[in-house]
């Protein structure tokens, strides 16, 4: 019986594929601009290498590839464009000027400021403004020339990053600048926003709060120059002086007021040393010179000690009231109250004042005291002239 051929076994298993291994071919695909001498010394040594990248012939990888290397491109040029515009930007302004009062770098703080338009705006801007307020000119009297208050505001600057406390003979009177600006500054919140009266332009805002002001608002305008964007002015100098009048105004009222109280307690006890002074007056001759003789009188005073001294103020009128003479009786004598007071005070007058004098006649003479001096030297003591 003849031998039945073997079937084959259709699901016999094939040998497993090896990787299949790049040629030179393929390479050449890859790389299809460099032209290589297959039998050269080139190829042979770059053979390895291009196999090791023969996965670029993908076309994802190549995607994410060239959106790296645009993203770096892209990003190193922001970042270049960012450095050579920076100067013209708000945002760089603002944060420089935080960065320099925090770490007190003046270096800092001078790329951002130009001095001396600076300068130059604030005294042309103060001395328009202050005549119209008062009692800020009347606190300040003379305004230094401008070359002094041109070295006070670099002196100020220098102080505020020194971080010490702004000592200046003007500014003591005055009290315009706190003397913490330094750590009011560094402590202060800042932003800028575009300058709605002026294109262009930016206003740094910020607050600060002192004992003597209270509340100080300060706007600093920011202008572009050739540098780039800088500070140049102190943009509210008018809405600083009228906080400041108003400050002073009150505080003027205070001390009239006090001044007052003050006047008024030291007139009553005056009086009470010099309980009812009254004066006359009565025309003589002391080495036959006309002489008026003003007599004043005060009553005894039982309830105080010894007074040192005293001055006492007589006005010599007419009938209708009209001043004629003012003299100031003075006495640096020890007078016992209980005693009183009796003393005559001799004025010499020419011969029209002598004559004014008559026609006047009767004087009246009236008299306040003003000033008296304790035991304890609370007021006036003759000595001291």
């Amino acid at each position: 019986m003849a031998d039945t051929p073997k079937k084959e076994n259709p699901k016999k298993t094939q040998p497993a594929q090896t990787p299949t291994k790049i040629s030179a071919a393929d390479a050449d695909i890859l790389f299809e601009d460099v032209k290589l001498d297959k039998s050269g010394f080139l190829f042979k040594l770059l053979k390895p290498i291009l196999k090791r990248f023969s996965f670029l012939r993908k076309k994802k990888v190549w995607i994410s590839l060239l959106a790296v290397i645009f993203l770096s491109i892209a990003g190193g040029g922001a970042f270049w464009l960012y450095q050579a515009t920076k100067v013209n930007r708000s945002g760089y302004v603002l944060s420089t000027l935080e960065k320099s009062l925090e770490a007190k770098d003046p270096a800092l703080f001078s790329s951002i400021i130009d001095l001396p338009q600076f300068s130059d705006n604030f005294i042309n801007d103060l001395i328009s403004l202050i005549q119209n307020y008062k009692y800020v000119h009347m606190q300040m009297g003379e305004i230094p020339d401008t070359e002094t208050i041109t070295d006070n505001i670099s002196f100020l600057f220098l102080d505020i990053f020194k971080g010490t406390e702004y000592d200046n003979e003007f500014n003591n009177k005055t009290l315009f600048v706190p003397k913490h600006i330094s750590d009011l500054l560094s402590q202060a919140k800042f932003e800028i926003n575009k300058n709605k009266e002026q294109k262009k332009s930016y206003i740094i805002s910020t607050t600060l709060y002192d004992d003597f002001w209270d509340r100080i608002p300060i706007k600093l305008e920011v202008r572009p120059t050739n540098d780039g964007l800088k500070i140049i002015k102190l943009a509210n100098l008018e809405e600083i002086l009228q906080t400041y009048n108003l400050k002073l105004s009150k505080r003027h009222l205070q001390e009239q007021k006090f001044k007052s109280k003050r006047e008024q307690q030291d007139l009553h006890k005056m009086l009470a040393f010099l309980p009812n002074s009254v004066c006359s007056a009565s025309f003589g001759k002391i080495s036959g010179k006309d002489v008026l003789f003003i007599t004043y009188t005060a009553d005894p005073n039982y309830q105080n000690d010894h007074v040192v001294s005293y001055a006492v103020s007589l006005k010599i009128s007419n009938t209708e009231g009209m001043e004629i003479l003012e003299e100031t009786l003075k006495s640096n004598t020890i007078v016992l109250p209980t005693n009183g007071v009796n003393a005559s005070l001799p004025v010499f007058v020419n011969e029209q004042q002598l004559k004014i004098l008559k026609e006047s006649s009767p004087l009246i003479c009236k008299a306040s005291p003003t000033m008296i001096n304790t035991n304890s030297g609370e007021y006036f003591d003759i000595r001291k002239k």
